[in-house]
C-alpha cells in the first residue's frame, strides 16, 4: 500500500501480518441459526518494509513487532447470513524500527493497542462461507530511551473465504 506523508509525498509500504490464536467456542441455538461467543489469546509477529522520499532521497525502513492478541469474538448466525464483532487488545512487547540508509535503530516502549473488527459473513455451504469485514486499528509508538512517538490509526475492508471445521 501507500501512506501520504505531512508533506504531500507518499511511500511504498509492504507489510506481513502472522496470527495464531487459541481459544474456545460456545455456542447457542442448534445447527448453523443461533451465537457463537469465542474467547481467545495468541501471539502475533508484524515484519514491514517502508520506502518513502526524504529530502530528494529515497529512504527505506523496516519493523518487526511482536504482539500478544486477546479478546473476544461474538457472531450471531442466521441460516445465511452471520454477522457480529470482534474486540481486540494487543499487549506489544517488542517493536523495533529501523531507518536503513541513516543507520537508526529504535525500540518501543511495551505498549497496548486495541483492534475492532465487524464481520459479515454469506454462507455458502453448511461449512464454508464468504466473510468481508471493516477493521479500525489504533497503534503507538513511545521510544525506548528518547522522544520519537508515532500514532497510527488503519482503517480496511477485507474481503476472504473461509469453513468452520
Amino acid at each position: 500500500g501507500n501512506f501520504e506523508q505531512t508533506t504531500g509525498t507518499f511511500s511504498s509500504f509492504e507489510r506481513d501480518l502472522v496470527t495464531a490464536k487459541i481459544g474456545k467456542n460456545y455456542d447457542g441455538g442448534e445447527g448453523l441459526a443461533g451465537w457463537t461467543l469465542s474467547p481467545y489469546i495468541g501471539l502475533s509477529y508484524l515484519g514491514a518494509d517502508n520506502k518513502f522520499p526524504l529530502g530528494g532521497v529515497n529512504v527505506r525502513s523496516g519493523q518487526d513487532t511482536l504482539y500478544i492478541p486477546f479478546g473476544v469474538k461474538a457472531l450471531y448466525h442466521g441460516d445465511d447470513v452471520s454477522g457480529g464483532i470482534e474486540i481486540t487488545g494487543l499487549y506489544k512487547f517488542e517493536d523495533d524500527q529501523r531507518v536503513i540508509p541513516l543507520g537508526v535503530n529504535q525500540t518501543s516502549k511495551d505498549t497496548m493497542s486495541l483492534q475492532m473488527e465487524v464481520p459479515v459473513r454469506v454462507h455458502l455451504t453448511d461449512s464454508s462461507f464468504a466473510e468481508f469485514k471493516y477493521v479500525h486499528r489504533r497503534d503507538d509508538f513511545r521510544q525506548s530511551g528518547g522522544a520519537r512517538a508515532a500514532d497510527v490509526n488503519e482503517h480496511k475492508l477485507i474481503a476472504g473465504y473461509g469453513f468452520r471445521f
